[in-house]
């Protein structure tokens, strides 16, 4: 079974036990960013290795939320629950709350955040796809100088780094042994076709060939 979250150090999760949820419990969504504001929350994310993002809730416990009971943690896909769990902080202070969780990416937007309050009654929802924008995959395509054909042939001698010209640079995935790296929150832009680069490159998660790193030479 595909793992849709894991257990890190930004977040403690407890599967399986009881989420408490009153039968009379009115939710409301909150699904921009002036509503959150308004609630005194600040939801932000950053991509971890290849096939995860983690994202954090912060919030002020006062007003609204002065009346903070638990956080609930839900990831729904075509109407089915696949999780369910309560997200305890990983920070709590009379003046702030911190929740935590890593996702993969293909679930961080289907998963979304209750913050329950006045014992139980009420929630507030946030949906993860109105927060976290995940970013694109992009398979990075290129020649290397001592070679004349359209893919990167000496999988193995891209560890040792190459100096290649980018052909092109887009979304998606592809068959054989082309190049996929993931865009990450502390990388530059992904390439442009027609500059050089020098990469290094190795293999991730499943056996996956993926670009470790790149520098566009001048």
């Amino acid at each position: 079974m595909k793992t849709i979250l894991k257990i890190a150090v930004l977040a403690v999760l407890v599967f399986g036990g009881s989420r408490r949820c009153s039968a009379a419990q009115v939710d409301h969504s909150v699904s921009t960013g002036q509503m959150a504001q308004e609630l005194g929350v600040k939801i932000s994310w950053k991509a971890y290795n290849t096939n995860e993002i983690g994202v954090e809730l912060e919030f002020s416990p006062h007003g609204k939320l002065a009346r903070f009971n638990q956080c609930n943690l839900e990831v729904v896909s075509d109407g089915r629950e696949l999780m369910g769990a309560t997200l305890l902080p990983v920070q709590q202070t009379s003046d702030k709350v911190v929740l935590a969780f890593v996702a993969g990416r293909d679930f961080v937007q289907k998963s979304s955040l209750t913050l329950i309050v006045n014992e139980y009654t009420c929630g507030y929802v946030f949906a993860m796809k109105h927060f976290v924008e995940v970013p694109p995959t992009f398979t990075f395509i290129g020649v290397p100088r001592a070679m004349s054909t359209n893919t990167f042939q000496d999988i193995d001698g891209l560890k040792r780094g190459l100096t290649v010209d980018v052909l092109r640079v887009t979304a998606g995935s592809f068959s054989g042994k082309q190049v996929e790296f993931p865009v990450r929150a502390d990388w530059p832009s992904p390439p442009k076709a027609g500059i050089k680069c020098s990469i290094t490159a190795g293999y991730g998660q499943h056996g996956h060939v993926m670009i470790l790193e790149y520098h566009e030479i001048k």
